[in-house]
């Protein structure tokens, strides 16, 4: 319990090495969460979408409600990703309403 969700071939390892005291045997039963959490997703298919000049094509994702508040009371942010120059631009908002006019900006 202790080891929480290390992997299974290092507590294995662990074992071999004589390193867990007052263990006998290694049998490891793992909870169902263990091999959910240790699933590889599948990579993204690469876009369709073929950029050749700044601006082409502009991704973006909004953050929010964050429990703390930023220095300047924001409880939101929003990042614009340029597609073809890997440039983000990050912003922060106190309102989730005022998305669109920083789009617009």
């Amino acid at each position: 319990m202790r080891f929480e969700h290390m992997a299974k071939g290092s507590l294995q390892a662990l074992h071999k090495r004589s390193a867990l005291s007052d263990i006998k045997y290694c049998k490891l039963d793992l909870c169902k969460f263990y091999n959910i959490g240790r699933q590889h997703g599948v990579a993204f298919s690469t876009s369709q979408h073929k950029t050749k000049r700044l601006l082409d094509l502009i991704r973006t994702d909004v953050w929010g409600l964050l429990s703390v508040a930023s220095i300047g009371s924001a409880r939101y942010y929003i990042t614009f990703i340029d597609d073809f120059s890997g440039k983000i631009w990050v912003h922060f908002l106190k309102q989730k309403s005022k998305v669109f006019q920083k789009f617009k900006e």
